[in-house]
């Protein structure tokens, strides 16, 4: 987490119901990221949907995705 705070510009990781991530809330990553600047998207092909901001509680059901996180400070891909 420390190097969360130390100029990263970008964060991805899978969000799915094996291991630890069947008992972690991703709507609490996701306001760890936003703590330090990020901002998050559900990756998909070609396309990304903003879930920081834009929050609805069926996206704690635990299938399989990926998510991107823009720190705010990388303006050529944060909008």
């Amino acid at each position: 987490i420390n190097t969360l705070a130390k100029g990263v510009g970008y964060v991805e990781f899978e969000y799915h119901y094996v291991g630890p991530w069947a008992s972690i809330r991703l709507q609490d990553v996701l306001a760890l990221l936003h703590g330090f600047g990020f901002v998050c998207y559900w990756l998909g092909k070609g396309k990304l949907w903003r879930i920081t901001g834009c929050w609805h509680p069926a996206y704690e059901a635990h299938q399989w995705s990926n998510v991107g996180c823009v720190h705010t400070s990388q303006v050529e891909w944060y909008r």
